[in-house]
């Protein structure tokens, strides 16, 4: 996109007296002379080589691209108006054989687009996750395939930066189209088409580990739903989760054949997701399908309901040694924190963990946490979810404002030193569960997923 117009303002002279006197001609011309004599040829203006201001004209060139990329997170165009000017000030130098100057004003207008990229794509990020933006996954696919288009031409015509430039943008879109396909379960099918479409991306662009880090998020979000499913139908057939206790079905035919329906229909999209995640991740998943045991459970209430009158008996658990089950109960409990968070994409707090270390018989966490959004957060505090347990942390902050990072660290409570070497090093899938407070009091929590 051209910038806007640029402004011409009017020279204003001053009023001058009138030279009356041939005396005051005559000072006036031979000052003058000497003033031509001890300037340059050039008119008064240093002189600069051809390639001076050919490196200027491809600066020019380069901010122009740059600019066009930013329209892709929508920026308010009154807060662009400063750098159009700036874009519009380097041209007109030009045209005056102001090198210098519009090399000055080139640098200012590169730094205001330093600054600016990561602010504006990272608001855009959050109005995806939210789904304000307008934009769906394919629409932002689409874009990035055009951008990637764009990567191509300007590969082709020898032009490596721009085709840089294009690539990068057709990636930050492409990430950004995952995240309209990653709320529900019976999304994923679409989160599989739209990630393979950015895999493309990634390779025309030569980034073969993005596109691995990229297929694993991809991977670990399907795992995740299967997971979410798989223990939903356990459950259900169980007699454990709501809506599914022995005593509620056994009251109503209808009931049971509502919620059978429902268990088959999840049933199906447990096997689809498993087969694409198996697809993305071969060997790390197998395809699940429990059609055998619906079928079974389905077969013991048919018959109660054909006057047998004999509740289906739920299967049975295998015993555990009391210490995994004290383990599993606490674990279970804590992680009802986590009950309302939203993924941390699109928050404007970003997670890192450093390092995993023993020290004494305690397991710990070491990361560091990063406020990217326009508004402070207060009173936050860290923890560790999913497949273990960890301490809650204060970090300190009352208010803990924007572009602050600071680091924490998170005692783990249901993994000691011992067990975390017996599983070479390693840790179950798990979480860095954030809480906060907004501007208004309200209690916030984000979530972010480690591999």
């Amino acid at each position: 996109m051209k910038p806007g117009p640029r402004e011409v303002h009017p020279i204003r002279v001053k009023e001058t007296k009138t030279i009356k006197t041939r005396v005051e001609i005559l000072v006036m011309v031979a000052a003058l002379g000497a003033l031509v004599s001890a300037c340059p040829q050039s008119g008064g203006m240093a002189e600069v080589s051809a390639e001076e201001k050919a490196a200027v004209r491809e600066n020019l060139r380069r901010l122009e691209i740059r600019y066009e990329i930013l329209q892709k997170d929508d920026p308010p165009q009154v807060e662009t108006l400063p750098l159009r000017q700036k874009i519009a000030e380097v041209e007109s130098a030009l045209e005056a054989g102001d090198v210098e100057r519009a090399s000055a004003l080139a640098e200012e207008a590169g730094d205001w687009l330093d600054k600016a990229g990561e602010k504006y794509y990272r608001r855009h990020e959050s109005r995806v996750v939210a789904g304000t933006s307008g934009e769906s996954g394919e629409d932002l696919v689409n874009s990035a395939e055009l951008f990637m288009q764009k990567a191509r031409e300007a590969g082709n015509s020898g032009d490596r930066w721009a085709s840089d430039q294009y690539f990068q943008a057709a990636i930050e879109q492409g990430e950004l189209a995952l995240f309209t396909k990653q709320k529900r379960p019976d999304q994923a099918a679409d989160l599989v088409v739209l990630s393979k479409r950015l895999q493309a991306i990634y390779q025309a662009a030569g980034k073969p580990e993005q596109a691995k880090a990229s297929n694993e998020r991809v991977a670990q979000r399907l795992m995740k739903s299967v997971a979410e499913l798989d223990k939903s139908i356990k459950d259900c057939i169980a007699g454990k989760a709501e809506g599914c206790e022995r005593d509620s079905l056994a009251t109503s035919e209808e009931r049971f054949t509502r919620k059978a329906a429902e268990l088959n229909e999840l049933n199906s999209l447990l096997v689809e997701i498993s087969g694409e995640a198996q697809s993305l991740a071969p060997g790390r998943i197998h395809s699940v399908d429990h059609s055998a045991s619906l079928s079974s459970w389905s077969a013991g209430w048919n018959a109660y309901f054909n006057n047998q009158w004999v509740l289906p008996t739920p299967p049975k658990v295998g015993p555990k040694s009391d210490r995994e089950a004290e383990l599993k109960a606490m674990i279970e409990k804590h992680n009802r924190l986590k009950q309302g968070a939203q993924p941390i994409r699109g928050s404007g707090i970003a997670i890192e963990v450093k390092e995993i270390y023993t020290l004494g018989d305690s397991v710990i966490i070491r990361g560091k946490i990063s406020n990217y959004s326009t508004e402070p957060v207060f009173k936050p505090r860290v923890t560790v979810t999913g497949g273990v347990a960890g301490e809650v942390v204060d970090l300190g902050y009352e208010k803990f404002s924007p572009q602050v990072t600071t680091g924490f660290q998170i005692k783990l409570t249901t993994l000691n030193t011992e067990a975390f070497v017996k599983s070479m090093n390693s840790l179950p899938f798990y979480e860095i569960l954030v809480i906060y407070q907004d501007l208004d009091g309200n209690e916030k929590k984000v979530l972010k997923s480690i591999p």
